[in-house]
């Protein structure tokens, strides 16, 4: 019995890396490309968001079970949900322009009835608003661990008990 041949095919796949916080846009990927002979083995990085890099707005409006996807200076399209629209959308940019994805970005704005959008908006400030107070609360906490120990004289187990935390935790504020 022969065995059978194995028909290869270029293969290139990009994946993520970071996403802006708002999951709109990648900030890089990074590609893996096999099967082909040219291919070096190591995986490339395209830095998205750089200077020169076309970025398409793209309106998502709901309209019963799907969104329309309409693509400035492209085209319109359709998907089942925001996460797909985003992916038909680049689809869309790709078969209309013929540029590869990691060439341009893509800024997905949803249109919302006034009242939502607003809600929307401040729920998003608010968020804001707390990420930054977390991260000055942080700061605080850290000085403090550390006056209480350095300048206090306090073992970090005593200061623990004083910011009623635990003494992992003090650990880990020193550290920082």
């Amino acid at each position: 019995m022969r065995p059978r041949e194995a028909t290869w095919q270029a293969r290139r796949l990009c994946l993520p890396v970071r996403e802006t916080p708002d999951g709109r846009a990648n900030v890089a990927q990074i590609c893996l490309a096999w099967g082909s002979q040219e291919h070096s083995g190591r995986p490339e990085l395209h830095h998205e968001g750089m200077a020169g890099m076309k970025t398409y707005t793209v309106h998502a409006t709901k309209e019963e079970r799907w969104w329309i996807v309409r693509v400035d200076g492209v085209g319109v399209t359709q998907a089942k949900n925001l996460r797909e629209a985003h992916v038909m959308a680049a689809d869309l940019i790709e078969a209309v322009t013929g540029l590869h994805a990691s060439k341009f970005e893509v800024k997905l704005n949803t249109e919302l009835a006034p009242t939502l959008k607003r809600e929307v908006e401040q729920a998003r400030k608010a968020i804001d608003a707390l990420e930054i107070q977390q991260l000055e609360t942080a700061r605080k906490s850290r000085e403090v661990a550390r006056r209480l120990v350095e300048a206090g004289g306090l073992s970090g187990a005593d200061a623990a008990v004083v910011l009623g935390v635990s003494p992992q935790r003090v650990s880990q504020l020193l550290r920082a």
